[in-house]
């Protein structure tokens, strides 16, 4: 699904948002609602930058 959310997207030359892409997705026939993907465009850490544990004793 995160492969389709992104053809929408750059399809729609970035200017669609969760909405829009939620009704596109609908429109095509797959079942989502916008909190079960919402997290796609989000920011989520990478190993390499997640936050290190704290030392401090």
């Amino acid at each position: 699904m995160a492969h389709e959310i992104t053809v929408i997207h750059l399809a729609s030359r970035r200017n669609y948002g969760v909405p829009r892409i939620t009704a596109e997705l609908r429109h095509r026939g797959c079942p989502v609602n916008r909190s079960g993907w919402s997290g796609s465009f989000g920011s989520t850490a990478s190993p390499a930058t997640a936050a290190a544990p704290d030392d401090v004793a």
